[in-house]
């Protein structure tokens, strides 16, 4: 499986987007499941703890600490660092399939 990072003042992180992110990206902000079906809907710093959460996911699934805090992660954005982590986030969403079976 291809990992997808993204590379902060010299150092790559891992971006995962996965069910731990979008549970902890829902609970710091306050938001309920449906409140988040449609990315167009949410506001700016809420985009930006979604990217937030999937980069501090991906550290910690290769067990390293990401050393930056949310505003310190956003003020190294640019607009086009965002589209490029929501693409991750699109292609993670999409790509993945849950066999589920019955016993």
């Amino acid at each position: 499986m291809q990992r997808d990072y993204i590379e902060i003042e010299n150092k790559s992180y891992r971006v995962e987007f996965n069910w731990n992110t979008t549970a902890n990206f829902l609970d710091k902000e306050g938001l309920s499941l449906g409140q988040a079906d449609d990315l167009g809907k949410l506001k700016a710093q809420q985009v930006t703890g979604l990217v937030y959460e999937g980069v501090c996911e991906g550290c910690r699934l290769d067990k390293i600490d990401f050393p930056y805090s949310k505003d310190e992660f956003g003020s190294m954005l640019q607009p086009g660092d965002v589209r490029d982590l929501l693409l991750i986030y699109a292609k993670h969403s999409s790509s993945k399939q849950l066999e589920l079976k019955k016993k």
